[in-house]
């Protein structure tokens, strides 16, 4: 038997986790984490639970790439869950620099294009993939029941500017030789419903094209460049590097994701000998503006990331001026738009130009990449994964453009299981067969997991603000002492009336108050609280806090 399912990654962007199952063998597939917009909140986690119950059963964990929604999760995951872990060398560093001196504790097997590995009931085939990090590799997975291929992120492009183009010989090969299942990265596929009956836009630009764009923006600048992308965008990053060498510009780099892995890509040689353009913040300062460019990141409007003090004028170092260029070299992930709308507002009104450029690293629609792909394999099933439900369900169409009778293709959520077994028949799925599928908070602050009522929590404060209640029980006196703050509530100008006007409605209410249980007086207060300010249509978190001297 063979049993299929996700953790996270469907039906949202980040946190990929997916999980195939033989005979009780397990082997997961990625494990990232995902960004956040909630109050205090650094990403999200797939919830673990599940696989930390069945952590004897195991095999092995592979890495399809570096990416931060696919290898973000792991040093957390390794914590509940020791297994090896399997991946391309530049996957594995990034991974052992996330870990830090407890990389050491874990087992990394370093795995190369073209190499196969057996483990317990599977046998591994690693493929080369093109995407926006070098060393992407896909999975073709061969048991004795059916045959796998997870894709991993993927972008087709014959003729890349740097790096590997994804291998379409080996591909085709195995669709020669049998794929019952493809797990297939579904980005940028959308239901042709969305776009007037046909295909959205999603004619993405080659990495050629976005060289030359590169080129020519920063060519035409005559003050200072600030380049923004993804810190794990190592193709980028070689790009902009090979631009500034041809424009005599010296290079800074703004953010620590940004440095740690920069010192991995050039140890690794990624860097094709370019890093003598690096230079100090110091020494870039006292160069002529026109050769300054400088690498940040913030491309995402992160809130304490090197762009986002930039254009706020909080950054120690860097201080815009008229005519600096700011490029942003990544699109928004979904969910961080208003983000990064706000960072370009700012930047602007400081007087930068400010410009977009980039190509997806993922399957580009336009050109039809996930059908060439589906080509390629020739799949009995398809399962679409990695996206939310418009790119689920617009690769689910491009499957039946494939020829994929509708019954072959099976959307799932997180935590459905898709079950196989051969000579039964078709796969069959069972609804949340997978339970706490939910996300793990992570407070960065704090270095722990938090639960979700946390989240809930700051959420409501945010929205809605916080009263809290000190009441002190003076035992000599044998009364009640009660002072209330209020933060987000009311106005400035009415909060001194409200609170005095609590104190002494709760003072009143504790004073004549027969109950003893101190758990019961809180509840009390709190709905007295919340009564007294639901007249004035407000609806905040309450804190009460009862002591006494």
């Amino acid at each position: 038997m063979i049993r299929f399912y996700a953790l996270g990654g469907l039906g949202e962007i980040g946190k990929n986790l997916y999980v195939l199952e033989k005979d009780g063998k397990i082997l997961v597939l990625d494990c990232g984490l995902k960004f956040s917009d909630v109050p205090g909140v650094d990403f999200l986690l797939p919830d673990f639970s599940y696989l930390e119950k069945r952590s004897k059963d195991i095999l092995g964990l592979f890495l399809s790439h570096g990416h931060e929604d696919h290898i973000g999760g792991v040093p957390f995951f390794l914590q509940r869950v020791k297994v090896p872990v399997f991946g391309s060398r530049l996957s594995l560093e990034l991974v052992k620099a996330n870990l830090g001196s407890r990389a050491t504790e874990y087992d990394f097997v370093e795995v190369k294009a073209g190499e196969s590995q057996e483990l317990g009931p599977f046998k591994l085939n690693f493929v080369e993939m093109r995407h926006s990090i070098p060393e992407a590799l896909g999975l073709y997975v061969e048991t004795d029941e059916a045959n796998i291929f997870f894709t991993g992120d993927y972008k087709i492009e014959v003729a890349p500017v740097s790096g590997k183009p994804t291998d379409f010989k080996t591909l085709a090969s195995i669709g020669d030789k049998g794929v019952d299942f493809l797990l297939a990265d579904s980005t940028n596929a959308e239901p042709a419903m969305m776009w007037n009956g046909s295909a959205s836009a999603g004619d993405c630009l080659t990495e050629q094209q976005v060289y030359e764009l590169l080129a020519k923006e920063i060519s035409e600048s005559s003050g200072r460049v600030i380049v923004s992308t993804f810190a794990s965008h190592i193709d980028r990053i070689q790009q902009i590097l090979k631009i500034a060498e041809k424009e005599g510009r010296s290079v800074a780099i703004e953010g620590r994701s940004l440095i740690r892995n920069l010192k991995i890509a050039e140890k690794l040689g990624y860097l094709d000998g370019l890093g003598h353009r690096i230079v100090t913040a110091q020494t870039l300062e006292s160069l002529p503006r026109e050769k300054q460019m400088i690498i940040a990141s913030g491309s995402q409007g992160e809130p304490l990331s090197a762009l986002v003090r930039i254009s706020s004028g909080t950054h120690k170092r860097v201080r815009l001026e008229r005519g600096d260029k700011v490029i942003i070299a990544a699109y928004p992930i979904p969910g961080n738009e208003r983000a990064v709308t706000d960072v370009i507002n700012s930047l602007l009104y400081k007087g930068a130009e400010v410009r977009f450029i980039h190509s997806s690293g993922h399957p580009c629609t336009g050109k039809d990449h996930q059908l060439i792909m589906l080509n390629l394999l020739k799949p009995r099933y398809l399962v679409p994964i990695h996206g939310e439900w418009q790119h689920l369900v617009g690769h689910a169409e491009i499957g039946k453009r494939a020829g994929l009778p509708s019954e072959n293709i099976f959307l799932l959520e997180n935590g459905d299981v898709l079950v196989y077994e051969k000579g039964k028949g078709q796969p069959r799925v069972k609804k949340h067969g997978i339970e706490n599928v939910g996300a793990l908070i992570v407070d960065g602050i704090l270095s722990k997991v938090e639960a979700a009522v946390a989240v809930k929590e700051r959420m409501k404060i945010g929205s809605e603000g916080v009263v809290v209640v000190e009441a002190v029980f003076d035992e000599d006196q044998g009364i009640w002492l009660v002072d209330t703050v209020m933060l987000g509530v009311v106005t400035e100008s009415s909060q001194s009336s409200v609170s005095q006007t609590l104190n002494g409605v709760i003072a009143r209410m504790l004073n004549e108050n027969t109950v003893s249980d101190p758990e019961e007086i809180e509840q009390r207060v709190a709905a007295t609280i919340k009564d007294y300010l639901k007249g004035m249509n407000q609806y905040p978190e309450v804190v009460v806090r009862l002591n006494s001297i």
